[in-house]
């Protein structure tokens, strides 16, 4: 990318999480509702001529969700979602927290 202050620049952000989850079938098939907590990481690198900034966070994640298990046979369905992610850092150099959505697909084999 090109700034206009300081010319050339490469700007670097990765937010990463690892969550433990829990998933509840209130009515044995079909919908699901799930939730967790887990670790964050938040990264972010500046990289201009002469000069690399860099950031790193360190925090708790959570997450829920809803979805929708349609069953094919006794031991495998397929699965679409809508998960919430929120991460907090307790503030430092970086944000104080991010969150995302997320929709998803997927398959489960018991």
């Amino acid at each position: 990318t090109y700034d206009t202050i300081y010319g050339e620049a490469d700007q670097t952000l990765g937010i990463s999480t690892v969550t433990g989850m829990v998933t509840f079938f209130p009515m044995e098939t079909g919908l699901f509702l799930r939730g967790g907590l887990g670790l964050a990481s938040f990264s972010e690198e500046l990289k201009i001529p002469g000069a690399t900034y860099s950031v790193d966070s360190r925090g708790v994640a959570y997450a829920a969700g809803v979805g929708y298990a349609f069953w094919l046979g006794r031991s495998f369905n397929l699965t679409a979602n809508l998960d919430f992610s929120g991460q907090s850092y307790g503030g430092g150099d970086g944000p104080d927290s991010t969150r995302f959505w997320a929709l998803g697909l997927g398959f489960d084999w018991y």
